[in-house]
């Protein structure tokens, strides 16, 4: 059919249903015959992100960005992108642009808030997710990401409280007990790692994970017992 609305009707029916090449194929055939519909080239990135093609998804969403520059999922959608080419800096100006349209989307504030980490942009980094826990407080990598800023800026106590906050709201986020662990080991804080590492070893999926866990809680318990026997 000769209808680009109908193509692109049917390719969202395909990846409704994980036909990802055959919804690709109605894409590119929607997109030859309009071309300058920003839609059907965002979904067609969208396609091509899903088949691994970081390339074509990137030029497709660059392509929707220029033919509507006022949605905010488009420039979203192309700062990952420059992400995945390890172009943190585009990707920093492309949050930018989406939060303007957009600041209360907190998806977008947290991957804008990584983009900073990575280009150790540690103010900017914490800022944004301040901004995402305040829009979701319940969201666990958003204090866990905070946590990592405070550690890396030395500020250990800091990041103590926002990985305790981060498994409180979501007590099996495993990326919070860990660091948990890791960081009252680093302050010496040898009990408080023991339950740590405890819960760790609970909640975590890996087996591998589980055995390191409790190849520390006994490594820890030596560590106390030698210490008392001082």
């Amino acid at each position: 059919p000769g209808d680009e609305s109908l193509r692109l009707r049917i390719a969202h029916i395909y990846t409704k249903h994980n036909l990802n090449l055959s919804a690709l194929r109605e894409l590119q055939a929607a997109k030859k015959i309009n071309p300058d519909n920003a839609e059907i080239r965002y979904h067609l990135a969208l396609a091509y992100k899903k088949d691994g093609k970081k390339y074509d998804a990137h030029r497709e969403f660059q392509k929707a960005v220029d033919i509507n520059p006022n949605n905010a999922c488009y420039y979203f959608e192309l700062a990952n992108a420059f992400v995945t080419l390890n172009q943190y800096d585009l990707a920093v100006e492309e949050f930018k642009e989406a939060l303007k349209l957009d600041p209360t989307d907190y998806e977008i504030r947290y991957r804008a808030s990584f983009t900073f980490l990575k280009t150790k942009k540690y103010a900017e980094a914490e800022y944004q997710l301040k901004q995402t826990i305040q829009l979701k407080p319940d969201f666990a990598p958003g204090y866990f990401n905070l946590g990592i800023i405070y550690e890396l800026k030395g500020y250990l106590d800091a990041a103590i409280e926002e990985y305790r906050k981060s498994i409180k709201v979501d007590p099996l986020f495993e990326e919070g007990h860990s660091f948990l662990a890791l960081a009252y080991k680093k302050k010496g804080m040898l009990k408080e790692a023991v339950a740590a590492y405890g819960d760790y070893a609970k909640i975590t999926k890996d087996p591998l994970k589980r055995a390191d866990a409790e190849r520390e809680v006994v490594k820890l318990l030596r560590e106390i017992r030698l210490a008392g026997e001082k």
